[in-house]
C-alpha cells in the first residue's frame, strides 16, 4: 500500500489494481470480495468482512439511513437502492400524493383522499447504479476513485457533526463505531470494497453477497434480494 503523501496519489499500485480481484472467478461472492480487499490493502481479512458487514447493516437499517419520502438509500459513487410496489398499475391511475410503507405493505392515498392498501401488498427491492459509472470504462473510474487523499478527513474526525458528513463517510463512521477498527483503516477498506465490487459488477454477469442478494449485470445492473435480507430491511 503506497504513503499517504500526494494529493492525488493512488492508493494501490498499478500492479496491485490490475489484479484488484486476483480471487474472483466466473462467479464471484463475499468470501472472494473480501480476499481481494485484503490482498489490495494489506489489511486483515477480518477487518475487510467486517467493513463488508457494515456495509450491508447500514443499509438494512431502513428506519435511520433511508429516505422515508422516497424509500430510497443513494450511495454516491456506487448507487440506489430503491423499494417499490411489486405491481405499479394500480399506483399509476389511483396514486394521490406520497406511497408510504406500513410494515410489509405499500399503502397511498385514492382519488378520495383515503389511505388504501396496495391490492397486491408484495414489495420488490431495485438497484440503480449511479449514472456517472460508464460501464463501458469501469478500470477509468475505479482508479479515479481510489486516491490515498480521501481518506485525510479521518485524521481531523472528533466524532462531532456526522449529519454533515458525505454517506460514505457517515458508512464510515457507523461502521467505526460498531468495531474497534481504525477509522482510517475502514474509509480505505471501504473505499476498496466499492472499487472491487463495481469492477466485479461490470466484468461478471454475477456478483453474490451471503445472506444480502446477488447483482446481475444484463443491459443495465439489477439487484435480486434474498428473502431474509428483504425482511430484515421492511421489519
Amino acid at each position: 500500500m503506497s504513503s499517504n503523501d500526494g494529493a492525488k496519489e493512488n492508493l494501490f499500485s498499478n500492479s496491485a489494481y490490475e489484479n484488484i480481484d486476483p480471487k474472483i472467478t466466473t462467479e464471484p461472492n463475499s468470501a472472494s470480495i473480501i480476499a481481494a480487499m485484503a490482498d489490495s490493502t494489506g489489511y486483515k481479512i477480518s477487518s475487510a468482512a467486517a467493513v463488508v458487514d457494515g456495509f450491508w447493516n447500514y443499509i438494512e437499517n431502513r428506519k435511520e439511513h433511508w429516505r422515508k419520502d422516497t424509500n430510497c438509500l443513494s450511495i454516491p459513487g456506487f448507487g440506489s437502492f430503491i423499494i417499490k410496489p411489486s405491481e405499479v398499475k394500480h399506483f399509476k391511475s389511483d396514486k394521490i400524493g406520497k406511497i408510504k410503507i406500513l410494515g410489509q405493505e405499500f399503502i397511498y392515498r385514492n382519488k378520495n383522499g383515503q389511505w388504501s392498501k396496495a391490492p397486491n401488498p408484495s414489495v420488490r427491492i431495485l438497484f440503480r447504479l449511479t449514472p456517472k459509472i460508464n460501464l463501458s470504462e469501469p478500470n477509468k473510474y475505479l482508479q479515479n476513485s481510489l486516491s490515498s487523499s480521501a481518506s485525510h478527513w479521518t485524521d481531523q474526525w472528533n466524532d462531532k457533526g456526522v449529519k454533515y458528513l458525505s454517506l460514505k463517510r457517515k458508512i464510515s463512521v457507523y461502521i467505526h463505531n460498531h468495531s474497534a477498527i481504525p477509522l482510517k483503516e475502514i474509509d480505505t477498506l471501504l473505499a476498496c470494497f466499492i472499487a472491487i465490487t463495481l469492477k466485479s459488477i461490470t466484468t461478471n454477469k454475477k456478483t453474490s453477497f451471503a445472506r444480502r442478494g446477488n447483482f446481475h449485470l444484463n443491459k443495465q445492473v439489477t439487484f435480486q434480494a434474498f428473502k431474509n435480507f428483504k425482511e430484515r430491511l421492511l421489519s
